[in-house]
């Protein structure tokens, strides 16, 4: 899934892939909460998912929470309107926005993890070698 529209409260919102570095970052940082989520159904809402993320990262130090949302939160834009284009959610790491709810800003990172296929990163089975496919190891 290269990038994707959503309209969250009465805002419409596009959401593109992080670089592979920062993507790993996010993995990485949030690793356990990740590990958590992926036992959710794939049918888990942005809403589902606000309520209880952050249930899951009390633990993460502060600066590299901070980090990961700001790297998710990169790769938003929201609609000016009107046809007027679309603008960063973030601009040198600082929200753009002051309207948000955080039920909002979770549900942004919803979206960004699901175009990065972070939601169900570490759930996912691991595909079998050709090897072990050869010898019905599958």
């Amino acid at each position: 899934m290269a990038s994707k529209q959503e309209t969250i409260g009465s805002n419409s919102y596009t959401f593109d892939k992080m670089n592979l570095f920062s993507a790993g970052d996010v993995a990485r940082i949030w690793s356990y909460a990740l590990m958590m989520l992926s036992q959710a159904p794939k049918s888990l809402s942005a809403v589902d998912f606000a309520r209880s993320f952050p249930t899951f990262i009390p633990f993460v130090p502060k600066a590299e929470n901070d980090a990961a949302m700001t790297a998710c939160l990169a790769t938003v834009k929201r609609s000016l309107g009107n046809d007027k284009g679309w603008a960063a959610l973030v601009n040198d790491g600082k929200l753009m926005y002051q309207d948000l709810s955080l039920s909002e800003m979770y549900q942004l990172i919803f979206h960004v993890l699901d175009v990065n296929e972070l939601l169900h990163f570490f759930g996912d089975p691991l595909e079998p070698s050709k090897e072990e496919a050869a010898r019905g190891e599958a």
